[in-house]
């Protein structure tokens, strides 16, 4: 919530970035939005509220900061994924991410953002961001994830009677995650791939793919990404 401390999340994950520089076991670096900005201001911007003089100067420091990160990334050849959260801060983090891709992805990847296909519209989120690449002639990275924040999406929208942003069958959001792989192995010329998940029926898809479209094993535009630990078999 201080400005003190949105600084010194920037400065650790620019030391993480230079620190994976010199690392080959280290491919990328990441950051959350909400450690860079007070997670209220991040709701407002996304709303498309009027912002007071002081939000506006702290809507600039947000971006100034993810803006130095970017910058760090690039300079130093280190991809960074921008974290995803809940849905009613994402605009704000999408519209920055997009931005960031723009300045920063003109000859290699090297800003990720992160795409929760529990949610019921990224689908139509992933397509707009392939006709953006498209028209303005740069690459996109993305990090596929299923989603982190269900129940409480659930419960907000029940509390807050507004249409549920992410699925509630987990078939649907299996499907949605599925046609992502696909559309993005299409689309492998401009889009880089990180695919965050334990779904056996996922990964396999995704080296089918791979195979079909005769995509080399150590291509850099695509990676396979699971948590340390978690389903280890």
């Amino acid at each position: 919530e201080e400005e003190n401390d949105l600084d010194k999340v920037m400065y650790e994950t620019i030391s993480s970035i230079i620190k994976a520089k010199n690392q080959e076991n280290i491919p990328f670096a990441v950051f959350k939005p909400s450690g860079l900005a007070r997670f209220n201001l991040l709701g407002k911007i996304s709303s498309k509220k009027e912002l007071s003089p002081e939000q506006n100067k702290e809507r600039i420091d947000f971006e100034k900061r993810v803006e130095c990160i970017c910058k760090t990334s690039y300079e130093n050849k280190v991809p960074v994924f921008i974290d995803a959260e809940e849905s009613w801060i994402q605009d704000a983090i999408d519209n920055i991410s997009l931005k960031m891709m723009k300045k920063f992805n003109q000859k290699s990847t090297y800003i990720f953002n992160t795409i929760q296909l529990y949610r019921r519209d990224r689908i139509k989120y992933l397509n707009e961001l392939i006709t953006y690449a498209k028209k303005g002639s740069f690459l996109i990275g993305v990090k596929l994830v299923r989603g982190a924040y269900h129940e409480k999406e659930i419960a907000r929208a029940e509390n807050m009677g507004y249409l549920c942003p992410v699925y509630k069958i987990k078939k649907d959001t299996d499907r949605d995650y599925n046609q992502a792989i696909e559309t993005c192995i299409k689309n492998i010329d401009i889009i880089s791939i990180c695919a965050g998940t334990h779904n056996e029926e996922s990964s396999m898809l995704l080296i089918k793919l791979m195979k079909k479209y005769n995509i080399v094993k150590n291509d850099k535009r695509i990676y396979f990404s699971q948590l340390l630990g978690m389903s280890d078999h």
